[in-house]
């Protein structure tokens, strides 16, 4: 546990709910005041530090680099207590990518000759190591726990690989590893997975630059959206969001089984990062020729999360129950809570 000061707590008010009706935007009337409070958290000596995931009660996972530029795991907990993930052994780093409702953590531990995907359990004292396919591997996300099972999802390189990015999307039911293969391309990665079985990722037939936003029901895949995208989340009404560099620059999108839409932005890029159980999304979006934290309601209902808090937020990562995560201007990160959870407009 470090004892140092690792976070501050700052309470607003403010109207941040509005009405928006295509292609009109009106604020709403008579809508009350909505509560919320920030909590700016940091890495006592760390040069940057990143959160990647929340809980349902508000705990913060992610990373920071050091001044040694190692990277060092983090698990933190209000009012402000921070600790540091374990690593298997000296000399490696802990990179994490994600948390779930429960608390777990996934990630994986970096050592100079291999990566290793691994969960962090509350109250561990060492990661559990997954079973891999002889290569580097890394666990990205938290999947179903009802008719799958509890199921984690992320990548998997077989041994030797005869190219430079051969990555395969795997899934871990337990620590038994289920190989999905690259489904005909020469890479692909599961980023996320959903109750009813929907597993959403990349595919490339050339590494990541290359990749492609897909989803699999566990016998037919599609992709998405075009060349260049990444699907990042799924929740279990099946909403898909995530990113595509066009050629105007880069669109953060939504998709569903009626089809793919893009989201609004402030006419500078965006991309969506994550999706919450009742359809709100976050991610981030440039304005000003600066990244902001953004919240959605709809496609068409964007909530620049800086303006709102007054804080340099500039990207959320990820939401969960009305508590969200991600960076700031200052190479922090913070913690987000809505107060008066949205809802999406009907």
């Amino acid at each position: 546990m470090i004892s140092s000061i690792n976070s501050r707590r700052i309470v607003r008010r403010g109207t941040w709910l509005i009405l928006c009706f295509w292609p009109f935007c009106v604020p709403a009337a008579a809508e009350p005041e909505r509560s919320f409070v920030l909590y700016e958290l940091w890495v006592p000596n760390a040069t940057c530090t990143y959160a990647r995931g929340v809980s349902a009660t508000g705990e913060v996972a992610g990373e920071a680099i050091m001044p040694n530029n190692s990277v060092v795991g983090f698990r933190w907990r209000r009012p402000g207590s921070l600790a540091l993930l374990p690593t298997s052994e000296p000399g490696t780093d802990a990179l994490v990518c994600a948390m779930s409702p429960d608390g777990m953590i996934a990630g994986a531990v970096r050592a100079p000759n291999k990566t290793t995907a691994v969960l962090w359990f509350p109250g561990h004292s060492a990661p559990t190591a997954l079973p891999d396919l002889g290569a580097n591997a890394g666990a990205r996300n938290f999947g179903a726990t009802n008719r799958w099972g509890s199921l984690i999802v992320g990548y998997a390189m077989p041994q030797d690989p005869p190219h430079v990015d051969t990555r395969h999307a795997v899934a871990w039911h337990g620590l038994e590893l289920i190989d999905y293969g690259a489904f005909g391309q020469c890479a692909a990665c599961f980023t996320d997975l959903n109750e009813r079985g929907l597993f959403v990722g990349w595919a490339s037939p050339g590494g990541v630059r290359n990749a492609r936003a897909f989803v699999f029901d566990g016998e037919q895949f599609s992709f998405i959206a075009l060349p260049l995208s990444v699907a990042y989340a799924v929740n279990d009404h099946g909403v898909v969001v995530g990113q595509h560099l066009g050629n105007e620059g880069p669109l953060a999108f939504r998709w569903t089984v009626a089809g793919l839409g893009y989201l609004a932005d402030f006419g500078e890029g965006a991309a969506a990062l994550d999706v919450a159980e009742f359809g709100i999304i976050v991610g981030s979006a440039q304005r000003d020729d600066q990244w902001r934290a953004v919240l959605w309601l709809d496609r068409f209902t964007i909530i620049d999360l800086a303006e709102l808090t007054g804080a340099p937020l500039t990207e959320a990562s990820a939401i969960c129950a009305g508590f969200i995560c991600g960076r700031m201007s200052n190479d922090h990160s913070f913690l987000l809570v809505l107060l008066d959870e949205p809802r999406p407009v009907d």
